[in-house]
C-alpha cells in the first residue's frame, strides 16, 4: 500500500479553510469545463486524459495552474511550498471525471453515491462495482472513478464534486486516512440507502459492463 500521509492537507492560516477552499474551486471547475470556456478540443484531450500517464498533457496543466488553488496542489515543509505530485496526480483523476461528464458535471447536494444508485437510471452501477469503488487504490482508483463518470455521462447526470472529488482526493493520498473513511462511509450510506428503495419500487435493470 502506497503511503502518502506526508502528503496530506493541514489548513493554511493565511489562505482561510481548507474545506472552503476546496469547494470554491471546485465550483470554478464545474463552470468551466465547458466548450464555450476551455475549448471544445481542451475539453476533449481532458476526457481522453490518462491521470496516470507518465506525462499528462499541457490542458492538464494550464486548467490545474490556473483554477487550482496552491494550498491544493502544494505542501509546505521547511524549504517553504512545494508542488505535491501525489496531489497533482490526484487532481488530474478529478479533473479527467469532471471533463467526462461535462458539460455541467457539479451539482451541490447531489450525492454521488445516491446517484449511482438512482431507481430512474436506465442501467444499474452495481454493488459489486460499487464496493470496488470505495476500495480502490492507485491506478485502481483511476480506473473506477472513470466508470463512475463515464456512467454518470451516459445517464445525463450531474452529482456533487465538493464529496465526491474530496473521496477522490483523500482516497488516493491517504486511503487509509480517517477523512477517507468517512468519506466512504458517506458514500456508502447514500449509496445502500437509494438501492433499498430502488429494491423497494421497482425491478433491477441491465448491469453496466465491468
Amino acid at each position: 500500500m502506497t503511503d502518502r500521509t506526508e502528503e496530506t492537507h493541514s489548513p493554511q492560516p493565511e489562505t482561510g479553510d481548507w474545506s472552503k477552499t476546496f469547494a470554491k474551486t471546485i465550483g470554478t471547475l464545474g463552470v468551466i469545463l465547458d466548450p464555450d470556456s476551455l475549448g471544445a478540443g481542451a475539453l476533449a484531450d481532458l476526457r481522453r486524459m490518462d491521470p496516470m500517464a507518465p506525462v499528462l498533457p499541457p490542458v492538464f496543466w494550464r486548467t490545474l495552474l490556473e483554477h487550482v488553488h496552491d494550498d491544493l496542489r502544494t505542501v509546505r515543509d521547511d524549504g517553504g511550498q512545494r508542488p505535491s505530485e501525489p496531489r497533482e496526480r490526484a487532481w488530474a483523476i478529478i479533473l479527467a471525471g469532471m471533463a467526462r461528464m461535462a458539460p455541467g458535471p457539479h451539482a451541490r447536494d447531489v450525492r454521488a453515491g445516491a446517484v449511482l444508485a438512482d431507481p430512474g437510471a436506465t442501467a444499474t452501477y452495481s454493488e459489486p462495482r460499487f464496493i470496488r469503488l470505495l476500495r480502490a487504490e492507485d491506478d485502481r482508483l483511476a480506473h473506477e472513478v472513470g466508470i463512475v463518470c463515464r456512467w454518470l455521462a451516459v445517464q445525463g447526470r450531474a452529482a456533487d464534486w465538493v464529496q465526491f472529488g474530496r473521496f477522490v482526493f483523500e482516497r488516493y493520498l491517504n486511503p487509509d486516512g480517517g477523512m477517507a473513511v468517512r468519506l466512504a462511509q458517506s458514500l456508502a450510506r447514500d449509496y445502500f440507502g437509494a438501492a433499498t428503495k430502488k429494491s423497494e419500487d421497482q425491478p433491477p435493470t441491465e448491469d453496466i459492463a465491468a
